[in-house]
């Protein structure tokens, strides 16, 4: 599989078209636009939280090696 999925996407002018007039609709009906997300969610916070505390031994798990 990496071998046919290992390459960049590419796309004829009639796909990128028809791709960029659905994108219109959906920001004109208000569906699809932007999000905020320069922040992390609670979940997202967390885990790195967690992941933080294990590479710094403090999570009771590593045993404080590294």
């Amino acid at each position: 599989m990496r071998n046919s999925n290992a390459q960049p996407l590419t796309l004829t002018e009639w796909q990128y078209n028809l791709l960029m007039a659905w994108q219109a609709q959906l920001l004109a009906a208000g569906e699809g636009a932007p999000r905020d997300t320069t922040g992390l969610s609670e979940n997202a916070n967390t885990r790195r939280a967690a992941v933080l505390r294990a590479l710094e031994g403090t999570d009771g798990l590593t045993g404080g090696r590294r």
